[in-house]
């Protein structure tokens, strides 16, 4: 190849990872542009709390594979006990532990992360649920006269001509928001995109505070001059809240506004300095709801928090083994070595030594031959019989390893 030719591809592939994180920044968009209303938000949360539980399964399951290797080393060598191969199953048995360990240290801390973010985000949907099922911000003419009811006159002095309208409460929304039965065209592409998202869209803080209330009264004349009578009273019991006849003064009706509560984008907040960190937002502490600002920095940390899934020996190249530290002491001390440490070329030839040449030198010397030696014994009169291997991944591995150890 050359030069133009090098240099053409080099463009080329630049230019598709250009392309590409635009267009997961623009679906990231298009998912928070879908939000227009409450429900909507409910629904886009859901995608990133089942992203959230899905790391979080991800974490308890991350040493899963290289558990096993471990326990199928242990009684690999617990069944060669005496020969040269017990020594080597021995210490890839410590080795694998070792790795299995340092993955769950990494680990403790992601799952505390992404539970602390899985609760925020919870949090935050069920109380948007609740808004959507109570909110109201629409017109109200269903008012209905009383003759002075039930209420006690505001007046401090002289004589109360008083008309009372009362409307009917809103029946709740029933909609179902989480997961609606016609899903929001984009809302779901905020989990694939979840990296490429810089803020997320939501109600403001500011649709909590106590609505404004219009209410529209009229008048069509004076109520009998200045002394109305018990036949003629300023609104009569019954009738529909407007003036007529019957209703000299009364209430048409009554809007509730919910301008505030129009979906904006809260913007991920960094520290300064920092192109990927997460600020912490300000929230008092007796602050009950869940901010905009607390959802984007949960979405902020979900962003920097990936469980890491450990790689199990027999998965590992040859390069990989002899550059990992743990391996290396190990397999100094186990080849004769007078210390776990020497300079970086012997203790790679050390490695190369106990484990062999390649990943697939480990795999056909020591964990096939797993896979295919049985064993049988016997537990409180059932016979248990299968393979090494087989024994290492299910509830016999303690009676194995008992059996072989006896």
């Amino acid at each position: 190849m050359n030069g133009s030719m090098a240099l053409s591809l080099v463009l080329l592939v630049a230019s598709s990872l250009s392309t590409r994180v635009g267009a997961d920044s623009a679906e990231a968009t298009n998912a928070n542009n879908a939000v227009t209303n409450a429900c909507q938000e409910a629904e886009l949360l859901q995608h990133l709390i089942e992203e959230t539980e899905s790391r979080i399964s991800t974490v308890t399951t991350a040493e899963d594979g290289i558990t096993e290797e471990a326990q199928k080393f242990f009684l690999g060598a617990a069944r060669s006990a005496g020969t040269d191969r017990h020594w080597q199953y021995l210490a890839q048995n410590v080795a694998a532990t070792q790795i299995a360990t340092n993955n769950k240290a990494k680990n403790k801390a992601t799952a505390a992360t992404l539970k602390d973010v899985l609760q925020t985000l919870l949090r935050r949907q069920a109380q948007f649920e609740l808004y959507h099922k109570m909110s109201d911000g629409a017109e109200h003419k269903n008012g209905i006269s009383k003759a002075k009811g039930s209420q006690t006159a505001l007046l401090t002095a002289g004589r109360s001509r008083m008309c009372v309208v009362e409307f009917a409460a809103k029946d709740p929304n029933s909609q179902r928001c989480r997961k609606p039965v016609s899903a929001t065209k984009d809302i779901d592409k905020i989990r694939q995109n979840v990296a490429a998202a810089d803020g997320i869209k939501g109600i403001p803080d500011g649709a909590f505070k106590r609505p404004k209330i219009t209410a529209i009264a009229e008048a069509t004349g004076s109520p009998d001059g200045d002394n109305p009578t018990a036949s003629q009273p300023i609104c009569n019991s019954g009738g529909n809240g407007a003036a007529g006849s019957n209703n000299v003064l009364a209430v048409s009706a009554i809007k509730l506004d919910n301008s505030e509560a129009t979906p904006t984008k809260a913007t991920i907040s960094r520290p300064a300095a920092s192109a990927t960190g997460c600020k912490e937002p300000e929230v008092a502490p007796e602050e009950l709801l869940v901010t905009q600002a607390a959802v984007a920095h949960a979405l902020c940390k979900l962003q920097r928090t990936k469980p890491t899934k450990a790689a199990t020996i027999g998965q590992l190249t040859l390069t990989a083994l002899q550059d990992n530290p743990t391996l290396q002491k190990i397999a100094m001390l186990v080849t004769g070595g007078a210390a776990a440490e020497a300079d970086t070329d012997t203790m790679k030839a050390a490695v190369k030594t106990l484990f062999g040449e390649s990943t697939e030198t480990v795999q056909k010397t020591y964990l096939k031959p797993l896979t295919k030696e049985s064993i049988q014994f016997k537990v409180a009169g059932t016979s248990k019989e299968g393979t090494i291997a087989s024994f290492a991944t299910d509830s016999g591995y303690s009676e194995a390893l008992a059996y072989l150890l006896g």
